[in-house]
């Protein structure tokens, strides 16, 4: 981050020194590499290409290869290069993860019928044993359906994912918000309370008070908001204003939204609940001053 190259390739070099089995060696390189991308905002491309010509049977470099050309949008290079390194990993799980990878660059190319080629094809030979495995498999598969449209298959794999991974928190928030999205409340309310419970987190709080209000149960609602707002969640801060502002507590609203905008990154609905609030005030103020304007033509 701070461009400091001399310090940066010291450190790699020490780390370099404190391992003798090569193997290990290339796998910090290629994490270092990354890391000059993703903090530094290095063009590292040739690096990882050379690394991989030089270790041509090490499936790392193609690993951070691929990730990288999906970065730059170009998913049939990614998948390419996924798919080459599948053919050097140490394992059946480590394989897996690198198949997955290549269906995903599929899917953002558009190309979904031969990602799920690649997963079916993969999904037979796996055992029922091996959990973590059929997981991204099945997660695979949901992001597939997901991609085509297709709700219910993807609920139903996605579900059947979680049925082997529960704790996976990324998957059960795509779910969740999903279900929401196709107005399912009920079952995006049951997902997000599992969020809640595991990983309580601004977003996840404040998607429960979403749910819930949905669903007319305005003190868990709020309850919600503002057990996102305790941690730090501005779009809650938004939401409870919006919730104030409708029964008329113009001047509590104000303070959350207040509160909000002393947060640098606060929620786009901050704004527009302060829109909101304003629009509100100068009705109320426009209605006050025509019935009173009725009142003195009367006398």
């Amino acid at each position: 981050r701070e461009s400091n190259e001399e310090d940066e390739k010291t450190a790699l070099d020490e780390m370099l020194r404190e391992n003798s089995d090569e193997y290990e060696r290339v796998k910090t390189k290629c994490i270092y590499y990354w890391m000059r991308y993703k903090y530094g905002n290095k063009d590292v491309l040739e690096d990882l290409i050379k690394l991989s010509k030089e270790n041509p049977a090490h499936p790392e470099p193609y690993w951070w290869l691929g990730n990288l050309y999906k970065e730059y949008k170009q998913f049939d290079k990614a998948h390419k290069q996924l798919m080459r390194g599948s053919e050097f990993t140490r394992n059946d799980s480590e394989k897996t993860t690198f198949v997955c990878n290549a269906a995903k660059a599929l899917i953002e190319d558009g190309k979904l019928e031969g990602a799920n080629e690649l997963i079916i094809k993969i999904i037979r030979t796996i055992s029922d044993n091996s959990s973590d495995e059929l997981f991204e498999l099945y997660n695979t598969l949901s992001l597939i359906q997901k991609r085509s449209n297709n709700n219910e298959r993807y609920f139903s794999l996605a579900e059947k994912a979680l049925e082997l991974k529960p704790s996976d928190s990324s998957t059960r928030f795509d779910l969740a918000y999903t279900y929401s999205k196709s107005k399912n409340p009920i079952m995006a309310l049951h997902h997000y309370k599992i969020l809640c419970n595991s990983t309580p987190t601004a977003a996840n709080w404040n998607n429960l008070g979403v749910e819930l209000s949905e669903l007319e149960l305005a003190e868990k609602s709020v309850d919600a908001y503002l057990k996102s707002k305790e941690l730090g969640g501005t779009t809650a801060m938004g939401n409870l204003a919006y919730k104030l502002i409708d029964v008329g507590f113009f001047s509590e609203a104000k303070k959350y939204l207040q509160e909000a905008l002393k947060h640098d990154d606060y929620s786009s609905n901050v704004s527009s609940a302060l829109s909101s609030l304003e629009s509100k005030l100068n009705e109320e103020n426009n209605k006050e001053q025509t019935l009173l304007s009725d009142v003195s033509l009367r006398i």
